[in-house]
């Protein structure tokens, strides 16, 4: 059975706010007394959406796709938006290829 994308993206957070836990960026949050305290449980999603926004995503930024080699000569290709724009790019590629971060000065 197909899952359906409200739950993907409850997948998804749980796994951002568990490496941010493991990462030690936030505490483990408190279970409240109560189950159904509506203000317990909005500021543990708040404390989760806080530590998202501090979470680095390695595919955010700036991505170039390489191809070729050091003898015949390297071709650079992009600016792609992220990671996952040149991923999917160069998956088109007959030759080898990396996907390589443009790193700000």
């Amino acid at each position: 059975m197909k899952k359906s994308r409200y739950t993907e993206e409850l997948e998804t957070l749980l796994e951002m706010v568990n490496e941010a836990i493991e990462a030690g960026r936030i505490d483990e949050p408190e279970l409240p007394e109560d189950a159904n305290d509506a203000r317990s449980l909005k500021a543990q999603i708040e404390q989760c959406r806080e530590a998202m926004g501090e979470l680095d995503d390695p595919m955010d930024g700036t991505f170039i796709v390489i191809t070729g080699n050091p003898v015949d000569g390297l071709v650079h290709i992009g600016p792609f938006g992220n990671g996952e724009e040149a991923n999917d790019y160069a998956d088109n590629l007959d030759d080898e290829w990396w996907v390589a971060k443009i790193e700000e000065p």
